[in-house]
């Protein structure tokens, strides 16, 4: 069995790389799967786990090319997750955030409100789904549909510690958040956009009750997001609209 970090290293090693020809899903990674020429987000990450000498713990070592494929074998054997997340933890996004799968990446380091990933098929402007290039992304929880963790050999992902990218300055800034793409969450809302909210309000501290991060603003939810509208001087209406998702996501 292998540590996330050796699947990490294999992953980092491909930073820069891009298709060749440009805009053709020509890569390494599609011709040694056997299907070049297209979207390559999964292969990539199909390729690294080979090249770890750990297929087996992408998808059960079973060639998979689409988001939707990784989704289902990681609901069908246990490996879905949805916070919190972990280095080696393989990403799936929904950028438009309409219950569609759009991307993959593997995450390499977690902070309060966001992952650092590395991406195949990624850019650091335009598309972020068919990019054409292997990057180290900075992606919004919000963003996330949910992951697969791989069963490696250390419960802890290889370190104790999180993983620190080698140049988080290289092309892969923190990305601006839009606000204006969230919606207004209050007492009774409910839904994975709650989840991220309940997320970063416990990563703050504020307790949304014992059932932590369940995607339903309750009345302990409620509570942890007055208490913090008033750590960050805002109205205490309770209700998590464009301010208060400035203010939780470090965007004020």
């Amino acid at each position: 069995m292998k540590t996330a970090n050796e699947v990490l290293d294999v992953a980092r090693s491909q930073i820069g790389v891009t298709e060749n020809p440009p805009n053709s899903n020509c890569t390494p990674y599609g011709k040694a799967y056997g299907w070049n020429g297209v979207p390559w987000c999964v292969i990539f990450l199909w390729w690294c786990f080979r090249e770890a000498w750990a297929s087996d713990l992408f998808c059960g070592g079973e060639k998979v090319a689409a988001v939707e494929q990784v989704i289902h074998y990681a609901k069908s054997h246990g490996q879905w997750v949805t916070a919190p997340y972990k280095p080696g933890d393989v990403l799936c996004y929904d950028f438009e955030l309409d219950g569609s799968e759009d991307h993959v990446g593997i995450v390499e380091s977690v902070n309060v409100a966001s992952v650092v990933a590395i991406e195949g098929n990624t850019s650091a402007y335009g598309s972020q789904d068919n990019g054409g290039a292997v990057l180290r992304k900075t992606r919004p929880l919000y963003q996330i549909m949910g992951a697969l963790r791989p069963e490696y050999y250390d419960e802890n992902g290889g370190d104790d510690e999180p993983v620190v990218p080698d140049n988080p300055d290289d092309d892969n800034e923190t990305e601006e958040f839009d606000v204006a793409t969230l919606k207004m969450i209050s007492k009774g809302s409910g839904g994975r956009q709650v989840r991220s909210m309940q997320m970063l309000l416990i990563g703050y501290g504020f307790s949304c009750g014992s059932y932590g991060a369940d995607g339903v603003c309750g009345v302990m939810t409620d509570a942890a997001i007055r208490s913090f509208q008033h750590s960050a001087g805002l109205e205490e209406d309770g209700i998590c609209g464009p301010l208060t998702w400035a203010a939780l996501l470090g965007a004020n």
